[in-house]
């Protein structure tokens, strides 16, 4: 897996996307009647901001070009939003909305009761929420940032603060919407190997923080909010508030970065299995450098190897969802491999997950 598209979500394997009409692929009957009585009020977003734990926020996943809704309340799986090749499903900070996003760049906006609330197709890609009512979006091609609300109206470009000719650039967006990361190598104004991490607000795209780097993995977010990423054998985590980085060593050089639970981020490393070298051996690291094997996740990912993983992490880092490697199916299980607990025996061959 990619360590710079791991943050993104599985494209799904089949399938060609369909918008829907009025009652297609609608909620089964309970649900639908549910979905009709939704009312303004139903819809309100918390204003507290609290953490949503993980038994209030509803698993969203894509299985043979159906997208479900799996409520822990009930842990009853219903066909939710549209069918068709969903490449991502991203719920917003409060868990009261969902993005679902399709392989032709379409986009349907719903609430968590089923209600469609907007609908539009931009070939940018769909960096995540801002707040609960705007989108960012992301051109790669002309490396340009655009604000949109939930229709893709009224969009806004952000200034990209990489300036001159790139040779690489990466994007990722902080979990409350609120910062950008940025970086990206420039030409002929240092080597290719040297590069700027920027941080901005995506409200008015001021430059919060830069840090020159060497060739780096990452950055990425941990779920509290740091900004962090890999140079060499070194943890990099951004200090914000002080405009410097901390470097922590590592026992080894990672070849992959992702988030992972709450405040640690999942390191992976090379490992050979029949002859192949798959950088899927992975270790838990905190913001301190400390290490732990993730033994629970590489024991059931090398018998037999596993080429991907579907899994994604609760909104407030206490609990994975995981298909197949976990007693096969949709299971629960935590950071530590503890507490495995089966959802769905036979949700189909799962390709895109959001919690």
């Amino acid at each position: 897996m990619s360590s710079r598209f791991a943050w993104f979500l599985l494209v799904a394997a089949c399938g060609s996307s369909s918008r829907p009409g009025s009652d297609a692929l609608a909620p089964p009957d309970a649900a639908r009647d549910a979905a009709a009585g939704d009312s303004a009020a139903d819809d309100a977003v918390p204003a507290d901001g609290a953490p949503v734990g993980y038994q209030h926020a509803p698993i969203y996943y894509t299985a043979d070009g159906l997208t479900f809704q799996l409520p822990l309340e009930r842990r009853t799986p219903t066909v939710f939003g549209a069918a068709g090749a969903t490449v991502a499903l991203l719920p917003s900070p409060s868990r009261r909305r969902l993005a679902q996003r399709f392989q032709d760049g379409s986009v349907n906006v719903y609430t968590a009761e089923g209600r469609e609330l907007a609908f539009f197709q931009d070939q940018a890609s769909l960096l995540g929420w801002i707040g609960e009512e705007d989108f960012l979006l992301y051109n790669r091609t002309t490396l340009s940032l655009r604000r949109v609300r939930l229709d893709g109206s009224e969009g806004r470009n952000l200034p990209n603060p990489i300036a001159g000719p790139t040779t690489s650039q990466w994007v990722v967006l902080s979990p409350d919407g609120a910062l950008l990361a940025l970086v990206g190598s420039a030409a002929p104004a240092m080597p290719a190997s040297l590069g700027t991490v920027s941080v901005m607000t995506t409200s008015d795209g001021t430059v919060t923080n830069r840090f020159e780097v060497p060739a780096i993995l990452g950055p990425v977010w941990t779920q509290d909010g740091t900004l962090v990423w890999v140079e060499g054998r070194l943890l990099a985590r951004a200090d914000l508030d002080q405009g410097t980085k901390s470097l922590t060593p590592l026992p080894f050089e990672p070849c992959s970065l992702d988030a992972w639970a709450g405040p640690t981020v999942r390191l992976g490393t090379q490992v050979l299995r029949e002859d192949v070298y798959a950088c899927n051996r992975y270790f838990s690291a905190s913001a301190d450098g400390s290490v732990a094997a993730l033994d629970w996740l590489n024991v059931r990912l090398n018998v037999p190897i596993a080429t991907t993983l579907p899994l994604t992490v609760s909104p407030d880092g206490k609990k994975i969802a995981v298909y197949g490697i976990v007693n096969g199916g949709l299971n629960l299980v935590n950071p530590d491999g503890t507490g495995d607990e089966n959802l769905v025996p036979s949700p189909g061959a799962v390709s895109t997950l959001g919690w």
